[in-house]
């Protein structure tokens, strides 16, 4: 649950703060005012057991983009996933039009195009994922599109 994770790292940070103060002790530095402040954060928290993966990398984007808030929870996932397999789709589309014109990016013609070895790769994984059950996932379409 999202309190156990809170309770974990707020013990963590507390230690830290408690081994500061002992460390400027030891150093004979007076840091007995030293006060650090727990973030207060949010964080999104799958009701299943198989959305970690699909939270962790939406977390770990939000992150990058400098975001405050996470704006994703359980009732989007299924939009979620649309839209990260249509973004890798994309992405192989432009990895397969670089192998095939190297004069784009300035690379060196490769043997077989990255692009195409990619994309088997996504189809096998799309079958695989249709076996498990999850079949809103290998929908590629625009993730704008409902």
């Amino acid at each position: 649950s999202q309190s156990a994770y809170q309770n974990h790292y707020e013990d963590i940070f507390w230690g830290i703060q408690n081994w500061l103060v002992n460390e400027g002790k030891r150093r004979q530095q007076e840091m007995s005012n030293l006060k650090l402040i727990a973030p207060q954060i949010t964080v999104p928290q799958q009701s299943n057991s198989y959305d970690c993966g699909l939270f962790t990398l939406n977390f770990i984007l939000a992150c990058a983009q400098g975001k405050d808030e996470f704006p994703f929870d359980q009732s989007n996932c299924s939009q979620l996933r649309r839209k990260m397999c249509w973004e890798l789709a994309n992405v192989l589309r432009e990895v397969e039009d670089i192998n095939l014109d190297p004069a784009k990016e300035d690379l060196e013609p490769q043997s077989e195009p990255l692009g195409h070895v990619t994309s088997q790769r996504l189809n096998i994984a799309s079958v695989e994922l249709r076996s498990s059950g999850l079949t809103d996932a290998v929908r590629c379409d625009d993730p704008g599109v409902q």
